[in-house]
């Protein structure tokens, strides 16, 4: 179905509002979620955090033809860059965003502040498309819950520290393109059928994705062209109830202190792993015995690190490494590093 041109423009502001919506009076964050309707769009501008004091939540609903659209940017109309405006729940038991309508597009937000078990942003509706979010792990950074027709999201970061969840995505599906999980313990937690396309995970205390088939949500995942640095496992297949079918293409694993890719649960479990890269896996680029649904080969042992900076961040592939034009599509093994400053790109006509 076709998208519909906005059927209204509307302004929030974080140091500012109880005005109608425009330029010059402009709502708060709280007015913009308490009046925006189906088919409109909210321009949220804010230099500094906004704290409301409980959860931020956005419960009206769009549709397919008239998606709530709400992105953050600022006076200048600048570039949007992730996280440029912030909500933070400073630190209370709460939310710091909760989007619970359905059909919206969300860009440029960051959620902060939250404790566990509280995330950063959490997902409650279905179809929602998030593009350059950013939020901080309380127990989780980015939460959805009970989405039935799952959750996009697009140059997304999740960082924390400490115990807690990158992404965790309970029903599914969820595409995840371009997205970064760092220093949580686990990176990416997909429960149903996922995608995850040119995503990165570093320094993580346990597993990079984790997809969980223990409940009847689960179902095909496909892991490509992602990078992974400093895991327990950087990939870990389980289901203990229901086999898996699982592609996984066009890695890289660095610093694993146990296994690249670990299977776990039943051994009908069908998964596919081939040309992937490895390095300094402890235990192993894979562990295979007794996977009787499994297909795995071409791997590439990597001499020294593929990574630019990993501990930094940057996991950009340095020019010597054999990583470079040895995926299948004749690319490069691992992640597009995203994130990085680029050209501006200013609204048209505002």
């Amino acid at each position: 179905m076709a998208i519909s041109w906005p059927s209204a423009t509307h302004f929030c502001d974080s140091a500012s509002g109880g005005g109608n919506g425009t330029p010059g009076a402009p709502w708060t964050p709280a007015e913009a979620a308490a009046n925006v309707a189906a088919g409109n769009v909210v321009f949220w501008r804010g230099a500094s955090a906004y704290q409301k004091g409980s959860t931020l939540a956005f419960s009206t609903s769009g549709t397919d033809a008239a998606p709530i659209w709400l992105i953050g940017t600022d006076y200048a109309w600048a570039p949007l860059t992730i996280g440029h405006v912030e909500v933070d729940a400073n630190g209370g038991a709460y939310h710091a965003l909760a989007l619970s309508g359905s059909h919206m597009v969300v860009a440029g937000i960051y959620g902060s502040g939250a404790v566990s078990p509280q995330a950063g942003i959490r997902i409650d509706g279905d179809s929602i498309t998030l593009c350059r979010c950013k939020a901080e792990v309380g127990y989780y950074a980015f939460c959805q819950v009970s989405a039935s027709y799952g959750v996009t999201y697009y140059d997304c970061e999740a960082h924390g520290t400490g115990s807690g969840m990158g992404f965790y995505d309970s029903y599914g599906p969820a595409q995840y393109l371009g997205c970064v999980a760092h220093g949580a313990t686990y990176g990416f937690v997909p429960q149903g059928p996922a995608a995850l396309v040119s995503c990165r995970a570093y320094d993580i205390g346990s597993i990079g994705v984790r997809h969980n088939r223990d409940n009847a949500n689960g179902g095909i995942c496909l892991i490509d062209h992602g990078s992974f640095y400093d895991c327990v496992n950087a990939i870990e297949i389980e289901g203990a109830t229901y086999a898996n079918s699982v592609l996984i293409t066009n890695n890289i694993f660095d610093t694993c202190s146990a296994y690249g890719v670990k299977l776990d649960g039943v051994a009908g479990q069908l998964a596919t792993v081939l040309n992937n890269g490895y390095r300094a896996c402890t235990s192993g680029n894979i562990n295979d015995s007794g996977k009787t649904g499994l297909l795995h080969g071409n791997w590439l042992a990597l001499p020294a690190s593929p990574f630019v900076n990993a501990a930094g961040g940057d996991l950009s592939l340095i020019r010597s490494t054999p990583a470079r034009g040895a995926a299948l599509d004749g690319g490069d093994l691992g992640a597009m590093q995203r994130g990085i400053a680029r050209t501006p790109h200013p609204i048209a006509g505002l």
